[in-house]
């Protein structure tokens, strides 16, 4: 119970704010991420939508639009070129029927130095 007040206390700022009309303090100050990879590698891109139980989709979608308008996400347009896309992955969260979205960096994660 210590740790996990702490926890909560420590990045209720960060992860774990929820409020939809709050934009996360540390996002609109900090530079965007930068990817360390091999500067030879080719990069690689997903272009084929992850698949969505149809149970879950309006959460994810929700869950989507909430993280565009808060600034985590930067929606980008159609036939936009991008260097590196990784595939976004929903699965079920623990002890719960909520879906979890979650991304799979191994092609990333392979061209690392």
């Amino acid at each position: 119970p210590v740790l996990r007040k702490y926890i909560l206390d420590r990045y209720a700022s960060s992860a774990f704010n929820i409020c939809e009309r709050q934009s996360l303090p540390l996002i609109t100050s900090s530079p965007p991420l930068r990817l360390f990879v091999d500067p030879q590698a080719t990069p690689v891109a997903v272009h084929t939508p992850a698949q969505v139980p149809l149970h879950w989709h309006e959460a994810v979608k929700g869950g989507l639009d909430r993280d565009v308008r808060l600034g985590v996400l930067e929606k980008v347009d159609v036939n936009v070129p991008t260097t590196w896309c990784s595939r976004m992955v929903i699965t079920p969260k623990p002890n719960s029927n909520q879906p979890r979205r979650v991304v799979d960096f191994q092609p990333v994660n392979d061209k690392a130095p």
